[in-house]
């Protein structure tokens, strides 16, 4: 419960756009700057190691017209914080192909993508599949 005296940041406020709130997790889903973010509290001991992960739907629509059909990431490194490590794994329709990928470290097996890395910087990937 916030202190009476808080106020809502009103930067935060124009930044922040279509908040919900994933019931199961508390997990903040917000729109900020034309990306999606999520946001959460996680409390580890010192000296102990937590491991974080989420599972995200892709907004993608694949009962368009076209035969191809292209998805990229931006995982951004926060500020501050060391090399995490970061693992991405995407299945995508059976009927679909990927026929490109960047980087050229994505893992494609089947129908299933997987991309590991560490984030020490801000990593780029994406693919682009046909029909």
């Amino acid at each position: 419960m916030a202190e009476k005296w808080y106020k809502l940041d009103e930067d935060l406020q124009a930044i922040e756009q279509e908040q919900t709130i994933d019931e199961t997790s508390g997990t903040i889903i917000t729109k900020e700057l034309d990306k999606t973010s999520f946001g959460n509290w996680v409390m580890t001991k010192p000296g102990q190691t937590t491991t974080v992960s989420f599972t995200y739907r892709l907004p993608l629509k694949l009962l368009n017209n076209s035969d191809y059909l292209s998805y990229s990431l931006l995982a951004q490194k926060q500020a501050g914080r060391v090399a995490d490590g970061f693992f991405s794994h995407i299945s995508i329709p059976v009927d679909w192909q990927v026929v490109w990928r960047d980087p050229a470290e994505i893992d494609l097996n089947g129908n299933q993508l997987n991309y590991s890395t560490d984030l020490k910087e801000d990593r780029y990937f994406g693919f682009v599949m046909k029909r």
